[in-house]
């Protein structure tokens, strides 16, 4: 789905598995196009950016598949630290380095399903 303010959402693709490993480069090219055109207006903008990573089904971009070779949970963190890499070039590029605030957040957790991605009473790191 995607809209802008003051409009009807649309559909734009199915959200399916080769989606899915490719909705945070797309996440990330649409982020940087907005800053683009938001720099070029002069307009101050907000930009929140909610990568998908690494909430199960983690599959990586397929750039990103079997890069590490420690599996696709590995290569997504590598993918997520790219992304991240992508957002602020693109911040050096436009030259509003010093006119940005970037802040990391994270949601509740490891998802609750086998194999254990994260805490669960203890660390099972797999």
């Amino acid at each position: 789905m995607e809209s802008v303010k003051g409009q009807e959402p649309k559909e734009v693709k199915a959200y399916d598995i080769q989606a899915r490993r490719e909705i945070d480069a797309e996440l990330v090219r649409r982020t940087i196009d907005f800053m683009t055109r938001s720099k070029n207006a002069n307009k101050p903008f907000f930009a929140l950016v909610s990568l998908t990573q690494p909430h199960l089904p983690t599959l990586p971009h397929p750039d990103f598949d079997g890069k590490t070779g420690n599996g696709n949970y590995a290569d997504v963190l590598v993918e997520i630290d790219h992304r991240t890499g992508q957002l602020m070039d693109a911040v050096d590029q436009l030259g509003i380095r010093d006119n940005i605030i970037f802040i990391f957040t994270s949601d509740n957790g490891p998802e609750r399903t086998r194999p254990w991605q994260g805490y669960d009473g203890i660390w099972r790191g797999q």
